[in-house]
């Protein structure tokens, strides 16, 4: 779905025929910002594909939040082509050049591109929440990601195909500058206009409603989880302080990582949460709005259009908010970690000798056996193969 579905249901292309110099203004700007969005959208995104492959060129296995970003990157890429770039060029021209075939084609791979961003990223919170509440085997990890990202192209396909039936070209009742005028609308495809309303709520309720619940549940579950094991680790420490005067230094550190973690789960779940409702509250519910509360009336100015085009801009923005919020962001981080992680090694050997001496009751006792993934949040990295074999030694060698 997009701004010209609203643009559809009203005498947009008699707006434009009879624009004002106001209107065409405002017109080039709707242009100059799509393609903004459009050129920042693939820069973005081919950045995150570039260092992905820089990452991955020895050979090395991608692990699953690298494979889900990259697959996020390139929905992200068909959006910023289909939905902006192509918008655009139609804005310039306000005419469809593109015949009713690559009409439907383009309508169908807009409303495809926008399911596969937005299910993807309800993959990654599925793929978090996994990892941190109920963590399973590498191998069967890396199985429910790729069975999450098949199925989140294959539904964003089937969802986007009543694309193709209800949008098609038509000829418009008048001529400009002696020519006639194209647009590939959605006239004349609803037989009743209680079908209208339905795929708008579909729409609503699959793009927008049931992803933001399924995100939200998801970053709440990892910050109950990672809550629960720092108050758990706090009440060891107290334990040992009351056994031993000098703490150990791993469950110091530990206890103080899992606070790190606690804190960075919840600035990221409030930033995936928020951005998400700033993207596509206002486009759906302005949606909604005009369908059921403001489609009787017929005298839709250009001002209200131009309005409704400029809330459409804030959905267009995931192209560029995901690969900062989502790549950024956790490659940034990685090597954050990255320095972080040789200081643990360091605390880790300097600490064996106390670990064992505090027996199997100690920091590493119930209570204190974090997985390596609840320790990895906090620098936002999946921890190297060296790093999990170094951190099963130890906990080995103090059993």
């Amino acid at each position: 779905m997009d701004a010209s579905l609203y643009e559809n249901h009203t005498n947009s292309s008699l707006l434009y025929a009879e624009e004002t110099l106001l209107e065409r203004y405002n017109r080039y700007v709707q242009v100059l910002i799509l393609f903004i969005l459009a050129v920042l959208g693939f820069f973005l995104n081919i950045v995150i594909i570039i260092t992905l492959y820089n990452r991955h060129r020895n050979g090395s296995a991608y692990s699953n939040i690298d494979l889900l970003i990259f697959h996020l990157t390139i929905s992200d890429l068909l959006v910023a082509g289909f939905c902006c770039l192509t918008d655009a060029a139609w804005k310039m021209t306000y005419s469809w050049l593109a015949g009713d075939l690559m009409c439907r084609i383009i309508k169908h791979m807009q409303m495809f591109s926008l399911y596969a961003s937005t299910f993807i990223v309800v993959c990654i919170s599925l793929d978090r929440c996994i990892a941190i509440v109920n963590p399973i085997p590498r191998f069967d990890s890396q199985t429910t990601v790729k069975v999450l990202i098949r199925s989140a192209w294959l539904l964003a396909f089937v969802c986007g195909l009543p694309q193709i039936l209800i949008f098609r070209v038509e000829k418009a009742p008048f001529t400009v500058d002696d020519k006639e005028l194209f647009q590939c609308v959605t006239h004349g495809a609803y037989s009743e206009e209680w079908q209208e309303t339905a795929y708008v709520v579909f729409t609503f309720f699959v793009i927008f409603a049931i992803p933001l619940l399924i995100i939200t549940l998801s970053y709440t579950l990892i910050f109950i989880r990672l809550n629960n094991k720092t108050l758990i680790g706090v009440q060891r420490k107290s334990e040992l302080n009351r056994i031993h005067s000098d703490t150990s230094t791993t469950g110091r550190y530990r206890v103080s990582t899992m606070k790190r973690a606690k804190k960075n789960a919840l600035w990221i779940s409030l930033l995936v949460i928020v951005t998400f409702v700033i993207c596509w509250a206002p486009y759906h519910f302005a949606m909604i709005y005009f369908v059921m509360i403001s489609h009787a009336h017929t005298t839709d100015s250009a001002d209200i259009i131009n309005t409704f085009q400029h809330i459409f801009f804030f959905g267009m923005s995931t192209s560029i908010l995901n690969p900062i919020l989502y790549g950024a962001f956790h490659f940034v981080r990685k090597k954050q970690g990255s320095r972080e992680s040789r200081d643990d090694r360091g605390r880790r050997r300097s600490s064996n000798l106390e670990n064992h001496n505090l027996g199997k009751n100690g920091c590493n006792g119930n209570g204190w056996n974090y997985t390596e993934t609840e320790l990895s949040l906090a620098s936002s990295y999946r921890p190297s193969s060296q790093r999990v074999r170094n951190f099963h030694r130890s906990r080995n060698a103090n059993t």
